[in-house]
C-alpha cells in the first residue's frame, strides 16, 4: 500500500458470502467476477493454511480473457443481507449481471445465472469465458488468509496455474469436473477450452436483447436442478431465519435503517457458525476467508445473536464445544492448543450471557463445567503470588492474544478476565449458585489489584492533564511499544472503572495528543513499514462507546456508532477489522462476525431506551 494522503473514504466490499449458516462449505463472490469453494477443514491454522484447496471459477471478456474491473463493479443484494447476491460488470453497451445463491443444506450447492443484456441501440458481439481452477487457496485468492493488503487481484495468476478441470458431458447441460468437484451449466451455449480452462460464450445479442446461462457449482453428486425452485426454497428458509429476530426495541424495529442493518449483521453473523468436514461440532468462525476460531472474538457474536433472538441452535451447540471437547482436566478451554491467558474466561462470560438471556434454562446443564473453568482461572491468578518479578494478584506471565510475547498482560488478559467472569458473577447470582459470593468476591479483588496498580499510574502522572495507561503493570513497556505491540485496550479501563470517572477525560487527553484517537476513531496503529494511515476499528471504539455511556456522555457515544458505520461498514453492511484513511480497498477480515455484534449491541444500548 503506497503512503498516500488520507482520504477517508468508506470501504468497499470485495467479497462476500454465499453460503448458509451450519455448513461445511464457504461460497465467496468477489467484486471482480469470480467465485470461490472451499471447505472448513479440521484444525487449520497459520501452519496448515498453505495446504488448503479451493475451487473456483472467474468470469473474464474479450479476446485475451480480460479480467472486469472491480472498481467498477456494482453489487446488489436484498434490503435484509439475506445472501442472494447479485454483481454487475458491464463492458460498453453489455451489462453482465451475476446472481447467487446456495441451497441451505449442510453441504451445500452454489447456484449462478449469468444474465447477459445489450442495454445500446446497436447489436453487440463480446466473447466471455468461466476460467476453471483448482489449486492452493493461499495462491488463487488473492490476500488469503485476510492478509493486510490493498486488494489487487490478477487474472494472470490463474492463467499460469494449471489447469485441472475435464469436460465429462457437453450438449444441453454441459459437466465439468475436478475429482469431485463440479460446474454444470445450461442455458445458453457454450464450448469447453480444454487448453485455457475456460468454459466459453458469446454475447451476441441485438438491441434489448438478453440471453441467460445457469450453473450449478458444487462437490459430489451432479444433479439437474431448476433455478427458480432452488431460489425459492432457500429464500423461505433465510424468511424464517430471519424471523427469528424478534427482541428489538421499538426504536429499531421501526426505523427502517436500523432494522436493514441489524439484519445485515446478524446475516453475516449466521455464516460464520459452521461445521468441520466429517465432524459435527459447531464453529463460532469470526470471519473472512479464516476457519479459526477465537472465544474471544466469538463473544461478542454470540452475545449479540443471543439478545436479538432466540438462537439457541447456533450458541448451546458452542458452548457444547467449549465445555465438551475443548476443556481440559484441569479446566482450563484450549481451543486449537491455543493458550491465551483470556481463554477459558472467554468461554465462561458466553455460557454466563446465555443462561442470562434464556433466564436459567440452560445454566445448570454446564454449570460443573463453568465451576471447573472458573477454579483454573482463579487458580492461575493465585500462582503469580509465588513467582519471582510478577505482580501478585495479576495473572502470570502468558500470551493475551496473537502476538507472540508473554508478560503479564494487565490491559489484555487481566482486563478481559474480570469483564468476563463478571458476567459469570451476574449469572451465578440470578440463577442462586452456592459459588455466587466466591465469584463476586474473586471479581472484586481482581479489580481492587488493578485499582491500586492503577492508582500508582494515576499519582505518578501528577498535575498533567494528560494520563498514560501503560501495556505492562510495571509501566517498563518501552520494549513492547518498539515492538509495535497492539496498545488498543485502554478503553476498557475507563469502561470498567479500574480508571476513576474524574480520570477519564485525562486518558482521552493523552489518546488525541498521542495520536490513537483522530477523527471520530480510537485505534489507530502504525505499522513497522511506516504506514500511518491504518485504524483498528471497533475494539477500542466499543469500549470507549461503553465508557461515555456510563458517563451519560451520550454524544460522543452516538459519535462512535457514527464512525463505525463510516470507516468500519462498506455500503453492503460488511465489517472490517481494520480501516485505511487512504486506501477504501484495504479491507481485512471481512465479514468481521466480532465487529458486527459490537455494533449491534452498540445499537441496542443507544436506541433501546429511546422505545
Amino acid at each position: 500500500m503506497e503512503n498516500t494522503s488520507s482520504a477517508w473514504l468508506r470501504p468497499k466490499t470485495t467479497r462476500r458470502y454465499i453460503h448458509p449458516p451450519k455448513a461445511e462449505r464457504m461460497y465467496t463472490i468477489w467484486a471482480e467476477g469470480k467465485i470461490i469453494f472451499g471447505e472448513i477443514i479440521q484444525c487449520i491454522d497459520w501452519r496448515s493454511y498453505r495446504t488448503l484447496e479451493c475451487s473456483g471459477l472467474w468470469l473474464v471478456h474479450g479476446e485475451k480473457d480480460e479480467q472486469f474491473d472491480f472498481h467498477s463493479a456494482e453489487n446488489r443484494l436484498p434490503e435484509n443481507g439475506t445472501p442472494f447476491h447479485g454483481l454487475t460488470h458491464r463492458s460498453g453497451d453489455l451489462c453482465v449481471d451475476i446472481d447467487t445463491f446456495c441451497d441451505i443444506d449442510r453441504k451445500p450447492t452454489c447456484f449462478i445465472r449469468l444474465r447477459l443484456t445489450n442495454t445500446g441501440s446497436s447489436p453487440v458481439r463480446e466473447p466471455l469465458a468461466l476460467l476453471l481452477r483448482s489449486g492452493k487457496e493461499k495462491e488463487l485468492v488473492f490476500a488469503t488468509p485476510d492478509e493486510y493488503d490493498s486488494y489487487a487481484p490478477d487474472v494472470n495468476v490463474w492463467k499460469n496455474a494449471p489447469v485441472t478441470w475435464r469436460a465429462i458431458s457437453t450438449g444441453a447441460r454441459t459437466v465439468l469436473v475436478d475429482e469431485y468437484v463440479f460446474l454444470s451449466a445450461c442455458g445458453m451455449p457454450v464450448n469447453w477450452d480444454d487448453k485455457a480452462g475456460a468454459l466459453r460464450f458469446e454475447a451476441e445479442l441485438a438491441a434489448g436483447e438478453t440471453a441467460e446461462l445457469y450453473l450449478s457449482f458444487g462437490k459430489g453428486e451432479v444433479l439437474p436442478f431448476d433455478y427458480g425452485q432452488e431460489k425459492a426454497r432457500a429464500q423461505s428458509f433465510w424468511n424464517r431465519e430471519l424471523a427469528r429476530i424478534d427482541r428489538l426495541p421499538e426504536s429499531i424495529r421501526n426505523n427502517p435503517d436500523r432494522l436493514r442493518m441489524i439484519q445485515n449483521l446478524a446475516v453475516h453473523m449466521m455464516q460464520c457458525f459452521c461445521y468441520q468436514v466429517g465432524k459435527n461440532n459447531l464453529l463460532p468462525r469470526q470471519g473472512g476467508m479464516q476457519r479459526l476460531i477465537w472465544p474471544w472474538e466469538a463473544l461478542y457474536g454470540m452475545a449479540a445473536l443471543g439478545r436479538i433472538g432466540d438462537f439457541s441452535d447456533y450458541l448451546e451447540p458452542v458452548l457444547s464445544l467449549y465445555f465438551d471437547e475443548l476443556q481440559a482436566p484441569d479446566g482450563e478451554v484450549r481451543p486449537a492448543g491455543e493458550g491465551w491467558g483470556s481463554i477459558t474466561s472467554c468461554a465462561l462470560y458466553s455460557f454466563a450471557r446465555y443462561s442470562l438471556d434464556v433466564c436459567g434454562r440452560f445454566y445448570y446443564r454446564y454449570r460443573d463445567n463453568a465451576m471447573a473453568a472458573f477454579d483454573w482461572v482463579k487458580r492461575t491468578r493465585a500462582s503469580s503470588a509465588s513467582m519471582e518479578g510478577c505482580i501478585a494478584g495479576l495473572f502470570p506471565p502468558m500470551r493475551g492474544n496473537d502476538w507472540g510475547q508473554e508478560f503479564q498482560g494487565w490491559m489484555t488478559t487481566d482486563i478481559i478476565n474480570i469483564e468476563c467472569l463478571e458476567a459469570l458473577a451476574d449469572a451465578a447470582e440470578r440463577f442462586n449458585d452456592p459459588r455466587a459470593a466466591e465469584i463476586r468476591a474473586e471479581v472484586n479483588d481482581h479489580l481492587s489489584v488493578m485499582r491500586s496498580i492503577m492508582h500508582r499510574f494515576e499519582v505518578e502522572a501528577g498535575d498533567s492533564d494528560q494520563l498514560r495507561i501503560p501495556l505492562k503493570p510495571d509501566g517498563d513497556d518501552e520494549q513492547l511499544l518498539r515492538e509495535f505491540y497492539p496498545y488498543l485496550t485502554v478503553s476498557q479501563f475507563t469502561a470498567m472503572g479500574v480508571v476513576t470517572d474524574e480520570n477519564v477525560q485525562r486518558v482521552m487527553n493523552y489518546c488525541v495528543a498521542s495520536g490513537i484517537y483522530f477523527n471520530g476513531l480510537y485505534g489507530h496503529m502504525p505499522y513497522e513499514d511506516g504506514n500511518m494511515h491504518i485504524w483498528y476499528t471497533s475494539v477500542p471504539d466499543y469500549y470507549w462507546f461503553l465508557t461515555w455511556m456510563r458517563l451519560g456522555r451520550r454524544e460522543l457515544a452516538e459519535d462512535i456508532i457514527r464512525c463505525q458505520i463510516r470507516y468500519s461498514m462498506t455500503d453492503e453492511y460488511y465489517m472490517v477489522e481494520r480501516y485505511a484513511d487512504n486506501d477504501p480497498y484495504y479491507v481485512p477480515w471481512s465479514p468481521n462476525s466480532s465487529a458486527n455484534g459490537r455494533l449491534i449491541s452498540m445499537l441496542l444500548d443507544f436506541y433501546g431506551d429511546q422505545a
